[in-house]
């Protein structure tokens, strides 16, 4: 038994190695059960809470496409589904030496609602809320593949 499993874990590696070298992300199915966010390729944008979607949603979808991610228009075709939320932190009293801050949170959930992954980005705002925008959705993006890098290496490593 303990051969088998270990002829397993050396094909799966072997499988994997080219894709990690590359960037690339196959594992093994069986690998993956306890690590759904090693399983996330395709993203779904739920609708963002305010007026400004267009401005959130371009960016986003641009820098996770810039990281290797696919984006669908159907949610029942995401393998996670990716929601925001922008605030704003004003400081109304004082001498004007504390900058506003921007912040951004966003959630991944799997199509059950389960949410695998969250993370915010808190930034002294720029000059324009779109250059806002476009810094956190680089942020986001690149914390998303950080984290699912991760997953992958410990979904191999198992």
């Amino acid at each position: 038994m303990r051969l088998e499993s270990f002829r397993r874990q050396l094909f799966c590696s072997l499988l994997v190695l080219p894709f990690v070298l590359t960037g690339g992300s196959a594992v093994c199915a069986g690998q993956l059960g306890a690590n759904p966010l090693a399983r996330v390729q395709k993203i779904f944008i739920q609708s963002f809470p305010s007026a400004t979607r267009d401005m959130q949603v371009g960016p986003l979808t641009r820098e996770l496409k810039n990281y290797g991610f696919e984006l669908v228009e159907d949610p029942s075709q995401a393998d996670g589904i990716l929601t925001g939320a922008a605030q704003a932190e004003i400081t109304l009293h004082g001498d004007g030496s504390i900058p506003d801050k921007s912040i951004f949170t966003y959630e991944l959930t799997l199509p059950n609602k389960a949410v695998i992954w969250k993370h915010q980005v808190k930034f002294v705002s720029k000059s324009a809320l779109s250059d806002d925008y476009d810094y956190a959705a680089k942020k986001i993006a690149e914390r998303l593949f950080k984290d699912r890098q991760k997953s992958l290496t410990r979904a191999v490593a198992k």
